[in-house]
């Protein structure tokens, strides 16, 4: 059998038929590649402009998602209470606004040691990460025009996660604002 028959084949059986088998030719090419026995320009240059389009977009979420330094961890109210910051996980923080249930709790946790600029970003950058599990790509590298629809939620109230122990901070924020 052909291998384009045998791809179409597992692709039609199903989602996780075809999913699989994408994720082992995904694998084989690695292992081609680590080898030297794979170039990707043989393979890349058969695609058609829809495809290479649709395969740019991918890379470009796969590289994204790669970079994710953190995942919010939802717990009760004691459990986020008792959370400090450590090399492993974030201080507890409450979750309000429109979008929240009566205030739901939780702390990120840290998929890797964290750099000076990440554990910057996890306190400016809270509702991004916690959407994300980083910055938003402007807020990261800095060519944001406006502010991100994460940004957005925490000033329109709609999505604003605290700090525990700094829990009227944002009202404190907003009455600076309105007295300036």
């Amino acid at each position: 059998m052909e291998i384009g028959t045998f791809i179409n084949a597992k692709l039609q059986q199903g989602d996780s038929e075809g999913n699989e088998c994408l994720k082992s030719i995904g694998k084989a090419i690695n292992t081609s590649l680590n080898a030297n026995y794979c170039e990707l320009d043989n393979m890349v240059k058969e695609l058609d402009d829809n495809t290479l389009e649709e395969l740019e977009e991918a890379l470009s979420r796969v590289k994204w998602n790669k970079k994710k330094f953190c995942q919010w961890v939802p717990c009760c109210k004691s459990t986020a209470q008792k959370k400090k910051s450590s090399t492993s996980h974030s201080v507890g923080y409450k979750l309000e606004g429109e979008m929240s249930e009566g205030g739901e709790y939780g702390y990120f946790k840290y998929l890797k040691p964290l750099t000076e600029e990440q554990e910057e970003w996890v306190s400016e950058f809270t509702e991004c990460c916690y959407h994300n599990g980083q910055p938003c790509q402007g807020n990261q590298d800095g060519t944001a025009d406006e502010d991100c629809e994460c940004i957005l939620g925490k000033e329109y109230y709609s999505l604003v996660l605290t700090p525990l122990g700094d829990e009227y901070g944002h009202i404190e924020a907003d009455n600076l604002k309105l007295g300036d």
